[in-house]
C-alpha cells in the first residue's frame, strides 16, 4: 500500500491516475508471483487507460452533443443512404488528420444530427477536440461574445460540427463570419456541416455578394466528403 507522501507526489505529477492504478495493483497481484516487469508493465497500461478514459469523458462532455449517440449504436445503416463501408472508412477518422470538410446533407428527420454527433463522440474517443454547435446558436453566440473572439476559439478545434447548416437564410454579416472562420479553418482543421441542401442551393440560402458564396463554397467543398442521407424517418424507427 502506497503512503500519503507518495500520493502527493504523484498528484504534483499530474499522475493522479496512478494512485488508482497502483491501488489496483496491489489489490489484483497482492497474492500472485510476478516479475518486477511485469508489475511496472501492468501498472502503466492501467495508469494510460485510466488516463485516456478521463480525456475522453472530459472531451464528450465539452464537446456538448446534442444527443449521446454512438457510431456503433447507428442501425439500418442501408436505410440511411450509406453502406457500413463509409460507415467503417469515417470511424477511423481519417477525415479529421486530412483536414477533410464532411458535408452530411438529407432531409427532415433523416438522421443528419444523430450521425454528427456519432462521429463527433468518436472523434472525442480518438482524443480530439471537438465542438457541436447549432448554426443558428452559434450566430447568438457572435452577437454576444464578437466575431473576432469566436472565430479566434472556434479556429481551434481540430473538429467542428456546425448542424442545421443554412436551416435559416444567412444574411451578409453571418456569411461574412463563416467565410472568416472557414478561411482560419481551411486546410488545417475538419469540419462537419450537417444541412437540408445541396451545395449547389446554397446561392438561394445566403443573402450576400457573389463572391462571398462562391468563397465560401471553395473552402468547403474543394476537400470534402459528401453523404446524402435517404428519406427516411430515423426518428421514428428509433423509438
Amino acid at each position: 500500500m502506497i503512503d500519503e507522501s507518495t500520493k502527493e507526489k504523484l498528484r504534483k505529477l499530474k499522475v493522479d491516475e496512478m494512485i488508482d492504478s497502483l491501488e489496483g495493483l496491489d489489490n489484483t497481484l497482492r497474492n500472485e508471483e510476478i516479475s518486477f516487469d511485469e508489475k511496472f508493465k501492468y501498472l502503466i497500461d492501467d495508469t494510460y487507460q485510466r488516463k485516456h478514459n478521463n480525456t475522453v469523458r472530459h472531451l464528450i462532455k465539452s464537446a456538448h452533443f446534442r444527443y449521446p449517440a454512438d457510431i456503433t449504436d447507428l442501425k439500418d445503416i442501408e436505410r440511411r443512404g450509406i453502406s457500413k463501408c463509409q460507415i467503417t472508412e469515417l470511424t477511423t477518422c481519417n477525415f479529421i488528420r486530412s483536414n477533410t470538410t464532411l458535408i452530411i446533407k438529407g432531409p427532415v428527420s433523416s438522421g443528419k444530427t444523430w450521425l454528427t454527433c456519432a462521429l463527433g463522440k468518436q472523434a472525442c474517443k480518438l482524443e480530439y477536440r471537438t465542438l457541436y454547435i447549432r448554426t443558428p446558436d452559434l450566430f447568438e453566440k457572435v452577437e454576444i461574445y464578437g466575431r473576432q473572439k469566436m472565430i479566434t476559439k472556434l479556429a481551434k478545434y481540430p473538429l467542428l460540427i456546425l448542424d442545421e447548416w443554412l436551416l435559416y437564410k444567412m444574411n451578409d454579416d453571418q456569411a461574412r463570419f463563416i467565410l472568416e472562420l472557414l478561411e482560419r479553418r481551411y486546410d488545417s482543421k475538419a469540419t462537419i456541416l450537417a444541412t437540408l441542401f445541396d451545395p449547389k442551393e446554397w446561392y438561394d440560402q445566403i443573402d450576400s455578394g457573389t463572391t462571398t458564396i462562391e468563397s465560401i463554397l471553395e473552402r468547403t467543398i474543394r476537400n470534402c466528403i459528401q453523404i446524402s442521407l435517404s428519406d427516411c424517418n430515423m426518428r421514428e424507427s428509433r423509438q
